[in-house]
């Protein structure tokens, strides 16, 4: 059985992709695998982005923010589809990534929220929980995933 290999890439990778890549492994069921990059990634994640995992039960081990290059090096992972978590124009997209692969656009939310506004760390984080909810249900098939991701 083939993984689906997914990307979720933001700004600065300190928080809600790094959740998004936590959140799409954990629900993924093993058959899509998620990894998270930024344009311009952050020094370190935001400071409830592993208090949010941690309380609903998902591993925050070897998140840190990635710069996006590295998955344009030759031996990064094959990736199927790639997710950005900003308004960008898919022209832009292209310029990076050319024909493939699959590009989409979720635009979750605008701007980092406040590390003392943990209310609206969990508004985000459950914005791109149902995001990816919805691609994924009904629950995991290994037929269903590239089907689903495509939109």
């Amino acid at each position: 059985m083939s993984k689906t290999t997914v990307l979720f890439v933001c700004s600065d990778n300190a928080f809600l992709s790094p959740l998004a890549e936590a959140y799409m492994n954990a629900r993924g069921n093993g058959i899509v695998r998620a990894f998270s990059a930024g344009l311009a990634p952050a020094l370190e994640l935001h400071a409830a982005v592993r208090r949010l995992l941690s309380a609903h039960g998902m591993q925050t081990d070897g998140l840190t923010p990635k710069s996006l290059d590295v998955f344009l090096q030759p031996l990064a992972p094959a990736l199927d589809r790639i997710i950005y978590l900003a308004d960008l124009p898919k022209s832009d997209l292209s310029a990076i990534w050319g024909d493939a692969p699959a590009i989409d656009v979720w635009k979750i939310a605008d701007g980092l929220p406040r590390p003392e506004s943990f209310d609206a760390c969990v508004t985000m984080f459950d914005s791109i929980c149902n995001a990816i909810d919805d691609v994924l249900d009904p629950p995991v098939h290994p037929e269903a995933i590239p089907r689903a991701l495509a939109g």
